[in-house]
Parts: C-alpha cells; sequence; structure tokens
C-alpha cells in the first residue's frame, strides 16, 4: 500500500513536468490517430513501463525466498503483468471516452489521473507478481 502511495505521487509529478506547458488537457480523444496528447494517452505508457519494471523488482527483493523460480519465469510474468496493465488502460479510456466524449482538465488534473493511475498499477501489479510467485514457490 505504500509502495503504490509514494509511485502515484512520483509518477504525479513526473506527468506535471511533463504537460505543465498547456493549460487544458484531454483526458481521452475519440481517435487512436487523432494526434492529440492525452492524459489516458501518457498513461498507458507508464502503466506498461511500471507493470514491467514492479514485477522485476518485486522478485528481485523477494528472491532468496522464491528459489524454484527463474528469472525465465518473471520475465514471462512481466510480459503478462505488462499486457495486462496496458489492456486495462486502454478499457478504461474507451469507456471513459463513450461516456465522457472530449472532457478536459487542468494541469493538476492531468497530473492527478496519471499519478492514480500510476498508483494503481503499481499496487495491482506488486501484488499480482508476489501472489503468483510465492504461491508457486509453496
Amino acid at each position: 500500500m505504500i509502495q503504490a502511495g509514494v509511485n502515484t505521487v512520483i509518477n504525479g509529478v513526473i506527468n506535471y513536468f511533463m504537460v505543465r506547458r498547456k493549460d487544458a488537457h484531454l483526458i481521452t480523444a475519440d481517435s487512436i490517430t487523432s494526434g492529440n496528447d492525452t492524459v489516458i494517452g501518457h498513461a498507458v505508457f507508464t502503466a506498461v513501463i511500471l507493470a514491467v519494471l514492479f514485477t522485476l523488482l518485486g522478485f528481485n527483493a523477494h528472491r532468496k525466498h522464491l528459489p524454484g523460480v527463474t528469472w525465465g519465469r518473471v520475465g514471462w510474468l512481466a510480459v503478462k503483468n505488462a499486457i495486462y496493465a496496458f489492456g486495462l488502460i486502454v478499457i478504461l479510456g474507451v469507456l471513459w471516452q463513450k461516456m465522457f466524449p472530449n472532457v478536459t482538465v487542468g494541469t493538476f488534473g492531468a497530473a492527478a489521473i496519471a499519478g492514480l493511475i500510476a498508483g494503481a498499477v503499481s499496487g495491482i501489479t506488486n501484488y499480482s507478481t508476489l501472489s503468483r510467485l510465492l504461491g508457486r514457490a509453496r
């Protein structure tokens, strides 16, 4: 829980510095090829990177308790977590766009949304990784 909270703050601040030059930010856009930067568009990239990163870091932190788990198995789990994170964020973005088209937020709102998504992804990924790996070790 603490990790997800810290990650929410860190990624919110990082996203703030990425988007601070614009006043209004679309949460989603109606077309994949719109060319607009959106909050969810930034969050998808961040979610995939964090899913891989936290899978590998979670395993590395608990490696001494997982003698039978190999890096190959963890690499495959990292790919699965990245695909899950990508799909989840895209589905949420499509549903948001369908229900609330062309909603804009300010810079702090964009940073907060991206931070919350990053925090949720880090928490889910860490829980998923450790429960799967520790479940296999028993």
